[in-house]
């Protein structure tokens, strides 16, 4: 799988339910598995089961722009309070395409191009739907009963856009301090590389915005961090108050970052460093005490392998490349020389100093970048002389991994 399925030269569908994944390990494990917010199985589409991947219960939610059109907790949560009609009037005029029952997408009439869709959500904070997720998974927690040990997935949607912060939260940041990464677009290659990243600047790109635009937009981006940051000490509190904070490790990681205005982009589905570099913690039940931060490279499905180790729970398939980050807890070192991304057709490898973009049909370079001299991302090596010998290395890495996927 490359994509979710929205992106053009996607290759891959999203895997079915019948297809091995780690809740399925879980559950032959012995653990109870309970999915609540954004889980995104089947293209986000309402219509997939999520207890077929792997989940014993299920409240699930999905994105603003799609889901006043669906039932959900959420949207009867806020009918039942008299809140749905300005709610969904509000929301449903967020983006210019909609998605049709049989998800493919549509022109949206109600669509109004405010400026960055960053401005406060229509409900108060407390009926806001990551207040309203991180609630359902405190009541999870509260009132489980059951001898089986219990694995919870919570899944908040912010900080996507709509970036939506209440007031009092956005207010704790001063727009002229929001950091800043390089605003200006990069020169477009003139490779395949290029024509996927033209299409994302049409697409995403930000040729009108202004850098008191982005601080504005950041405004609201760290509001919504903070607004989930305490949703999460809720989350911890239930634990504590129920006295399961002695047995339960906590994690916390993203799908993916946000570039905010990074090389002339928002929101994501390019290789540069803000898009792909995501937070993870990993907190034992003795709570962080003796916290410390591990160096070294890691990918998602490292997160996917340790919680499968902590649970001693196997893998269905063998072949999967995920690495515990169990070693690295107990003081041992860990992480990789080497790590992959793959989106519509392209592969992106990393190492500590370089980086390289190459279309995984026909291996031909979209962009390389020395990491240690250039960690903007705004020289793409490809062509020049002196930096040869470094892309045939990564080169070599990139065909590595790709006969290694056959």
């Amino acid at each position: 799988m490359d994509d979710n399925g929205h992106l053009p030269h996607t290759k891959g569908a999203f895997p079915g339910p019948r297809q091995p994944n780690f809740l399925h390990s879980l559950q032959a494990a012995g653990y109870r598995t309970a999915g609540i917010g954004k889980l995104h199985f089947g293209g986000g589409s309402a219509r997939t089961d999520a207890r077929e991947y792997g989940f014993d219960e299920v409240w699930e939610e999905h994105d603003k722009y799609v889901l006043w059109r669906m039932e959900t907790p959420y949207t009867r949560h806020l009918k039942q309070r008299g809140l749905f009609e300005a709610w969904a009037e509000h929301n449903s005029s967020l983006l210019g395409w909609i998605p049709t029952p049989k998800g493919l997408m549509e022109p949206n009439p109600k669509a109004r191009r405010h400026r960055q869709r960053a401005e406060t959500d229509v409900v108060p904070d407390a009926e806001m739907l990551d207040t309203f997720i991180a609630d359902e998974a405190c009541r999870y927690i509260q009132e489980y009963d059951r001898k089986e040990p219990f694995f919870l997935w919570v899944a908040p949607i912010g900080p996507h856009p709509p970036w939506d912060a209440p007031q009092r939260y956005a207010d704790l940041y001063e727009p002229g301090e929001i950091p800043l990464g390089p605003l200006n677009p990069d020169e477009v290659p003139a490779n395949r590389w290029g024509d996927y990243l033209r299409w994302n600047l049409k697409h995403l790109g930000c040729a009108h915005w202004t850098e008191d635009d982005y601080r504005q937009i950041g405004k609201f981006y760290y509001g919504l961090i903070t607004q989930i940051d305490d949703a999460i000490g809720r989350i911890v509190s239930a634990l504590v108050a129920t006295g399961r904070d002695r047995d339960t490790w906590i994690m916390f990681s993203a799908d993916h970052g946000e570039l905010l205005g990074d090389h002339g982009l928002i929101s994501k589905r390019v290789f540069y460093e803000s898009a792909v570099r995501v937070p993870q913690l990993v907190v034992p039940p003795t709570g962080p005490i003796g916290a410390s931060a591990v160096g070294g490279l890691t990918q998602g499905f490292d997160l996917v392998a340790t919680i499968l180790d902590l649970a001693g729970a196997q893998w269905t398939d063998p072949r999967v490349a995920a690495k515990s980050l169990l070693p690295a807890i107990e003081g041992k070192s860990t992480g990789r020389d080497v790590v992959f991304s793959q989106i519509a057709g392209f592969l992106m490898v990393a190492t500590r100093s370089h980086k390289l973009v190459v279309h995984e049909e026909t291996l031909e370079p979209g962009a390389f970048y020395d990491l240690v001299s250039d960690p903007d991302e705004r020289t793409n090596l490809i062509g020049v002389a002196a930096a040869r010998q470094a892309l045939e290395e990564m080169l070599d890495k990139a065909r590595e991994f790709l006969a290694g996927r056959q």
